[in-house]
């Protein structure tokens, strides 16, 4: 119970740390060379990537190899080796290790390159196995050689996880209208870990079980030890042949390598010029803002000035009869041409008016309005 509870709050730690201390950087991306495909799209043209199927390949078959000698090692330790009480100790060294031989790989990956630092760890896991199958009940060659397997299996976990980043960096330059598929990339390396300790398990299960091994028994037959032998050594080590084939056809060396970081160099000093993604939504709704902005102040100002323009025909006539208004209402009266020009009368526009005076009744009413010196409009 209380091992439970520090693995899962060991789970819980790590993965906070990791969503609190990653922070996913949106780069630099072309709005007009950037599109969206399917899923299938991506997966076809993922898989058709030729870096990708043969590092996929050949960490399948390492990893199937490993987990398949390690997962056998507790039975040969018991009933073939006679090493039993000391079982504990051994996983322990290869565990230790492999923890502190990352670091001494990783200063020869420098020095190096990947693909050589992998041919010198990888091959280091077959005569090991070879010694541990040839030999028994003898603890100190045991733990060297479980040292041994601890500095193998971390150039196992250490460099083809280093190599799949360039193989991305490939793909990207290779296909720059494809973005945003690392996710594709990782998630399906992960899956072929996980489908070679599934095929491990099964074809060890099904392996003793065809051999006759019973779960408890204290002594087992010939059949059942040289089924142990064999999943230790000769199956894992014809596996691991065959991964370091599909490692040898991996086709990224150092100098492929460099000349992608130049290549990816010269895109991202391209991409700088171009606007980041969520600059590029921000000016889209600026811009929008903007338009519709600029629309409603534009039919404001329209809608104001026909106002203005109805309020300007309602208040002052027009230019024919302000000159027909001056004609009429010159002397023999000084205050008529001030009445005239100081209280401008109410004048119904054209398009309103639905009949027209005569020219009859307009001269009747210009002598009426000079005898008596007013000024009266209808």
């Amino acid at each position: 119970m209380s091992s439970a509870l520090i693995l899962g709050a060991l789970f819980f730690l790590c993965c906070m740390v990791l969503f609190l201390g990653v922070r996913e950087q949106s780069g630099a991306v072309d709005v007009q060379t950037e599109r969206r495909s399917s899923y299938l799209a991506d997966m076809k043209k993922l898989i058709g990537h030729v870096s990708y199927q043969r590092l996929m390949l050949g960490f399948l078959f390492a990893s199937l190899a490993f987990q398949m000698a390690l997962g056998n090692f507790t039975l040969f330790c018991i009933h073939v080796a006679g090493l039993g009480a000391q079982f504990q100790y051994l996983i322990l060294a290869i565990l230790v290790s492999a923890t502190v031989s990352v670091p001494m790989w990783q200063m020869i990956l420098l020095r190096l390159g990947k693909k050589s630092t992998l041919f010198i760890g990888l091959p280091l896991f077959i005569p090991v196995m070879i010694v541990l199958a040839s030999v028994s009940e003898n603890f100190p060659v045991y733990m060297i050689m479980c040292i041994l397997v601890g500095t193998s299996v971390a150039t196992l976990f250490l460099l083809p996880w280093s190599m799949l980043p360039d193989v991305v960096d490939e793909f990207m330059v290779a296909n720059p209208c494809c973005r945003a598929m690392e996710p594709l990339f990782f998630s399906c390396y992960c899956f072929c870990n996980k489908l070679g300790g599934g095929l491990s398990a099964g074809i060890s299960t099904m392996t003793l079980h065809l051999t006759g091994y019973k779960t408890g028994a204290c002594s087992h037959s010939g059949g059942v030890v040289l089924a142990l032998r064999l999943l230790l050594a000769p199956i894992p080590i014809i596996l691991l042949l065959v991964g370091l084939v599909f490692f040898y056809l991996y086709p990224i060396n150092e100098m492929q390598r460099q000349q992608i970081q130049q290549d990816q160099e010269q895109t991202r000093v391209k991409s700088q010029m171009l606007p980041n993604k969520d600059d590029v939504r921000i000016q889209q709704r600026t811009s929008k803002r903007n338009s519709f902005q600029s629309k409603s102040r534009t039919i404001s100002s329209s809608s104001l000035r026909v106002k203005n323009s109805a309020s300007q025909l309602r208040c002052f006539p027009s230019t024919s009869v302000q000159k027909h208004c001056i004609a009429s209402t010159s002397p023999p009266s000084h205050n008529a041409s001030l009445d005239c020009t100081s209280e401008p009368p109410f004048y119904k526009p054209k398009w309103r008016s639905q009949s027209k005076l005569a020219v009859s009744q307009i001269s009747t009413h210009q002598s009426s309005l000079k005898s008596n010196e007013t000024i009266t409009w209808v």
